[in-house]
């Protein structure tokens, strides 16, 4: 028997910040896998209103059905779907820097994100990046 366990959270602040953190299921991403993969925004933080009317609809959406138990899952990933096509036709984006131009850390969080559908084996990363297993001075 397989139970899919997923559940939107939300974190209530108090005072005058106002953050919504928004974490997705690797499922969830359908198509924007090549956008997230090769693409950045400008900044990973953005105001609300710099959406579309869409993408503050589904903010909202997203945000009501945190407080709420059993959202079926075709709909948090239809949403997170709509969320993601607002913020690539909206926001600032630019391609991410070519792998020359990276330091290691940068690369291996760069490979992480192009390789998480596949097992990760620290051996196999640290040929790939052309490091040693143990070397220690890119965390």
């Amino acid at each position: 028997m397989c139970i899919r366990i997923s559940q939107i959270h939300s974190y209530v602040s108090q005072g005058e910040v106002e953050l919504m953190l928004v974490i997705v299921d690797m499922d969830y991403i359908g198509e924007f896998f090549d956008e997230l993969t090769n693409y950045e925004l400008e900044s990973p933080f953005f105001q609300r209103e710099q959406l579309s009317k869409y993408g503050k609809s589904i903010l909202d959406m997203l945000f009501v059905s945190a407080h709420e138990k059993n959202v079926p899952y075709e709909i948090e990933k239809g949403m997170v779907l709509v969320l993601f096509s607002d913020i690539f036709h909206t926001l600032p984006i630019y391609k991410r820097k070519k792998p020359a131009e990276l330091n290691t850390t940068e690369k291996l969080l760069l490979y992480i994100n192009d390789n998480i559908r596949n097992p990760l084996a620290a051996k196999a990363v640290a040929k790939e990046l052309g490091i040693s297993t143990c070397r220690t001075d890119f965390l």
